[in-house]
């Protein structure tokens, strides 16, 4: 995650997250990465770098993610590996 040390009064403000999907499938695996930019209005509830939590970090960057189209895309992936559509041979002579 990367913070602004200072905002608005508050210290090491996230305003970047990146995230990494990984999926595996019969020892055939496959990642996806990404990063949301998260808005801080300084209004609502803040809560202290040192104290936030896994859940409330996902919480922050879910909406931002299309969990269904990533974990579809990293399956074709996977049965691509399974069963190429295509392959490069050596020559023949």
């Amino acid at each position: 995650m990367e913070v602004k040390p200072e905002l608005q009064g508050h210290q090491d403000v996230v305003f970047s997250v990146d995230w990494l999907c990984f999926a595996l499938d019969d020892n055939i695996s496959a990642e996806a990465m990404g990063t949301v930019e998260l808005g801080f209005s300084g209004e609502g509830a803040f809560t202290p770098y040192e104290n936030l939590s896994e859940a409330e970090v996902l919480n922050w960057i879910m909406p931002s993610i299309d969990k269904a189209e990533i974990e579809a895309n990293l399956q074709a992936l996977i049965n691509d590996k399974k069963a190429p559509a295509k392959k490069i041979l050596p020559l023949p002579w």
